[in-house]
């Protein structure tokens, strides 16, 4: 599918007047996604894996003041990184395409330890699950895949908990609920 797009991005967020400040990207790669939402946000915050990739990542944000980029697995850095911010956040989902044989102590397929996280958090946050158009199919060695629908991830979140969700460009994406 086509690459990330901003413009795209910023529609999504003015379907429900969302005024995020803070990104988090999950699968940073070569930042290339990491560095167009440092236009739209004030803060983001890139986790990676793969120490090349993480290399790569650090030096092509280095320009840019409002981007830091975490080393590990985002299953694990991100709800210390979450702990930390304490007002709505735009989660953009993308670790998912790794091959993880590479790297020992990693969880094979984090989206759903990264939505367990994103459950307990009380704020209206947006969660924006890239590559949907693969959403139900096996893709290459991500097989947990299959199992991924727009209603799977509603429910793994608590349907309770959920403005609104659908799939725009190639994301799912949720809008939750203010319970705080």
């Amino acid at each position: 599918m086509a690459g990330f797009n901003p413009s795209r991005l910023k529609s999504v967020l003015d379907r429900h007047d969302a005024k995020l400040r803070i990104a988090i990207e999950t699968g940073v790669f070569h930042a290339s996604t990491t560095r167009q939402l440092a236009r739209l946000f004030e803060q983001v915050h890139g986790i990676e894996l793969s120490d090349m990739y993480y290399e790569t990542a650090t030096k092509t944000c280095k320009p840019f003041s409002n981007i830091t980029i975490h080393h590990g697995d985002s299953a694990l850095v991100l709800p210390v990184l979450g702990e930390q911010l304490q007002e709505p956040v735009l989660f953009y989902l993308d670790a998912h395409w790794f091959d993880f044989s590479q790297v020992a102590d990693s969880a094979p397929f984090p989206l759903w330890q990264e939505m367990e996280y994103i459950k307990g958090r009380k704020h209206p946050d947006i969660i924006v699950v890239d590559d949907a158009h693969t959403f139900g199919k096996a893709v290459g060695h991500v097989q947990e895949w299959v199992d991924l629908s727009m209603e799977a991830l509603v429910q793994s979140l608590g349907a309770e908990t959920v403005a609104d969700s659908d799939q725009v460009y190639d994301w799912g994406v949720i809008w939750r609920k203010d319970r705080r």
